[in-house]
């Protein structure tokens, strides 16, 4: 009989190509992940994966078994999240992945009395991190769900998207730089200026990217970021402009309270905010409740 775990391994090295990275999202050490693939390897008597001097590569037994595996791994997680869906007892892990600007309100209802009163059996873990990331984690549920940007374009076709507000760009830089002076700032204003960008993962980037372009403006790109708190840094020591989404009242207080300015583009940028799930999962009861929780708040505070 197979065992879970080892094709939970297999599963985890065939999609980062690396035994290091499984091992560090499944918390056991390489050795461990090695031992186990070694022994399945030696239990069906074929060899799964080869190592190269490009890295490991599966051998076609090695990629049809992962085939398997998976359709395994989902029915077991489809089978576990369905009974504790029926247990009113039973305690449950959410998987949440979520926006570090987007879902601030969201993070701070998940660590409130409100929270654990209205789902006492329920604990978080928290994945922070672009939507681009997170589609991908969804689709191979590694996440149950994330909330963040919505994607409108690509193949959705096995994803479910609930949206939940509008998020607007803003230009954020300090109150000393020359553009600080105006009440909002036109994208033709920023031709020649420097500009601190999130990496190519984040909508943020996309979004200003394609009014840059409609403007007709070459743009100075100082530095790009996958930290949003480097890239507030940067255009502190710097004086530089920066994009972020700062219609959410907590990042606007914090934005403020580190000493920045807050300006409206003009044209005005927004894009959908909300979850995203795997279409084909049946989505347990807990999440359907939080789902509405935030979909009723419009993004704001959750009660």
């Amino acid at each position: 009989m197979l065992d879970l775990r080892r094709l939970q391994y297999l599963d985890a090295i065939h999609r980062y190509h690396s035994f290091t990275k499984a091992s560090e999202e499944l918390f056991v050490s390489q050795s461990s992940v090695s031992i186990a693939i070694k022994s399945l390897e030696k239990e069906l008597e074929v060899k799964l994966i080869a190592r190269t001097p490009k890295g490991i590569e599966f051998t076609p037994e090695g990629e049809e078994l992962v085939v398997y595996a998976r359709r395994i791994l989902q029915e077991c997680r489809q089978a576990e999240a369905r009974m504790a869906d029926l247990s009113a007892s039973r305690s449950h892990m959410l998987r949440l992945g979520i926006s570090p600007t987007l879902g601030l309100a969201l993070q701070s209802f998940l660590h409130s009395d409100g929270f654990a009163k209205r789902f006492p059996n329920t604990s978080v873990y928290l994945d922070e991190g672009s939507m681009k990331d997170h589609i991908e984690k969804v689709k191979q549920e590694i996440l149950d769900l994330s909330y963040n940007a919505l994607p409108s374009d690509g193949d959705l076709s096995s994803l479910k998207l609930i949206p939940t507000a509008k998020a607007r760009i803003f230009a954020i830089l300090l109150p000393d730089h020359p553009l600080a002076k105006r009440p909002q700032i036109r994208f033709e204003d920023l031709d020649g200026v420097e500009m601190v960008l999130l990496d190519e993962k984040a909508m943020i980037r996309d979004k200003v990217m394609e009014r840059v372009e409609e403007a007709g403006i070459v743009p100075r790109i100082h530095s790009s970021h996958n930290q949003i708190f480097c890239m507030l840094n940067t255009i502190k020591m710097g004086n530089y402009i920066g994009f972020l989404n700062a219609s959410d009242a907590y990042m606007s207080r914090y934005l403020r309270e580190s000493g920045l300015a807050i300006r409206p583009l003009e044209p005005a940028v927004s894009f959908d905010v909300g979850f995203i799930l795997k279409a084909a999962r049946p989505i347990p009861r807990m999440v359907r409740e939080l789902v509405t929780l935030v979909q009723s708040s419009g993004g704001g505070e959750i009660a």
